[in-house]
């Protein structure tokens, strides 16, 4: 299994044989049919938001209370020259404060759109086989229009000439430079 780091669509071997470009094009056909994965990635980040908040009023400031961090800080840090004007208690509040209430909700977010990405990226290809030998179909030539039927693509396993629509495909579904020209 192929872990990319941030190039999903480098994840499956089917995409290997396009540039990082074309690859794009591919992705955003994915994000515009499946226009839901922002959505779910702003749900998410919003609810992580309202989720880091509470945590933070009833757990982490509490507990920074209870044990006297800020007292502490503000004690060890006045006796170092020209910095013991600052509180640095409060400095920590704001700190945890940006990390917890932006910082994970936001990664939490990206996070969930990598992966909501990755699995429509995976049904695209799973989607993009011959129904008769399983070959992938992804990068194939697309054949011009014949008997009005639309256009369509041989599989280069068994020869067999599969019309587009029929299969519920596009030409940009199978290759990035039709969805280059589509847009």
């Amino acid at each position: 299994m192929r872990i990319p780091r941030r190039k999903i669509y480098r994840a499956f071997p089917e995409m290997d044989q396009f540039t990082d470009e074309q690859c794009v094009c591919f992705l955003r056909v994915i994000r515009v049919r499946r226009f839901w994965i922002l959505f779910a990635s702003i749900v998410v980040w919003i609810l992580a938001f309202i989720a880091a908040f509470i945590v933070y009023a009833r757990i982490v400031d509490p507990f920074f209370n209870s044990i006297g961090v800020h007292r502490l800080l503000d004690v060890v840090m006045i006796n170092i020259p020209g910095v013991g004007d600052l509180y640095w208690g409060d400095l920590l509040d704001t700190c945890s404060v940006v990390f917890l209430n932006v910082g994970a909700p936001t990664m939490l977010a990206i996070l969930t759109r990598d992966w909501f990405l990755h699995r429509a990226l995976g049904r695209h290809i799973q989607g993009a086989r011959c129904p008769g030998c399983r070959q992938s179909l992804i990068g194939l030539p697309i054949l011009k229009e014949e008997d009005g039927q639309g256009p369509s693509a041989r599989c280069p396993e068994c020869g067999r000439l599969w019309v587009l629509r029929d299969l519920g495909l596009t030409p940009a579904d199978l290759r990035p430079d039709a969805a280059r020209a589509g847009a």
